[in-house]
């Protein structure tokens, strides 16, 4: 088996699912606070190693709170890994960690509010991490502030862009999943999500510290969608990628195509990696688009957008099932 066989480029590994902040819309189960084992870690970074992963992201819970942390980076760094990345809240970067962070390409730091602005589902920490961004800056680290659009932040993404231009970061945004009851009141809909995903495209055609994850942009990129319609209709050229090129590691040693498609693919504490990836029914599944249910399986946007697999399954119980958030019909009355 090659590494072109394998197919998987991102790999995220949860390291804990301890945390300091306890946020409305975390999708990590925090039910038994505990640390990946070390040779568990180091195992999946010898696997990233071996399949020459693009990107390697080490996330919690709040990865910080990791003892071994830097041990797991720098070991990852001198074995290869091109491209590491740190999930942080921030709050725990002081002087005494800041030098070691240096070995991480990117460090990902959640923003939901502004200066000023009510606190939505996240706690108000901002001030406190202000002072972690000119501790960044003045190190030298560059670093990403990632952003969970819901109804109560939506209408600011310009104020959003200014205020990472500001701190001289770089900023994507993300859309609320509603994996609990009490979030689907602050989730879009789909003509407000319509909204920002143009919105978010503008900004980025024009402003390269601007990104977006979310299968339905290139719905909103005449550009992009002309290029991607010279594939072949039966290859996926884009859309979500979970369980197609990128897998998430639980603390507990589950692989979730998605953190938030609770379905498990297998246990790499049971089996090894490479064998869920290629074997497993879930991810396999993933893969054929065509038979995703309809109006999904037999869209003329399929090999480019496929829906999110998440929301289908918290919807409708199928993974498989149509994604209720579709803007198709947002695009054709515009």
């Amino acid at each position: 088996m090659t590494e072109e066989e394998l197919g998987l480029h991102l790999l995220e590994i949860e390291i804990t699912n301890k945390c300091n902040l306890n946020c409305l819309h975390c999708y990590v189960d925090r039910t038994k606070p505990m640390f990946m084992q070390p040779q568990e870690v180091y195992k999946l970074i010898d696997f990233a190693i071996k399949h020459k992963i693009t990107r390697l992201i080490f996330t919690g819970g709040e990865p910080l709170l990791c003892p071994d942390l830097f041990q797991y980076a720098n070991y990852a760094r001198d074995k290869g890994i091109n491209s590491l990345f740190l999930m942080t809240n921030g709050l725990l970067l002081n002087e005494a960690n800041i030098q070691k962070c240096k070995v991480f390409d990117e460090i990902q730091l959640s923003l939901d509010e502004l200066p000023n602005s009510k606190a939505s589902i996240r706690n108000d920490y901002l001030k406190i991490l202000e002072k972690k961004f000119e501790l960044l800056r003045k190190n030298n680290i560059l670093f990403l502030l990632f952003v969970t659009l819901n109804k109560l932040n939506y209408e600011l993404i310009p104020d959003f862009v200014q205020y990472a231009r500001s701190q001289d970061a770089y900023i994507s945004f993300n859309c609320l999943v509603p994996l609990y009851p009490e979030l689907h009141k602050l989730t879009l809909n789909q003509k407000q999500l319509y909204q920002v995903l143009k919105e978010i495209n503008t900004f980025s055609k024009s402003n390269n510290h601007v990104s977006f994850n979310n299968h339905f942009k290139v719905l909103v990129d005449p550009e992009e969608h002309e290029v991607l319609e010279q594939y072949p209709k039966n290859q996926i050229v884009g859309g979500c990628l979970a369980g197609i090129a990128s897998a998430y590691i639980t603390v507990k040693g589950d692989v979730y195509a998605c953190p938030f498609l609770k379905i498990p693919a297998g246990n790499v504490f049971k089996n090894p990696l490479d064998d869920i990836w290629l074997n497993s029914n879930l991810l396999n599944s993933l893969r054929k688009r065509h038979k995703f249910k309809k109006p999904c399986g037999n869209c003329t946007f399929l090999s480019m957008c496929g829906g999110c697999r998440a929301l289908s399954y918290i919807k409708t119980g199928d993974y498989l099932g149509a994604d209720s958030m579709c803007i198709k019909g947002e695009i054709y009355e515009n």
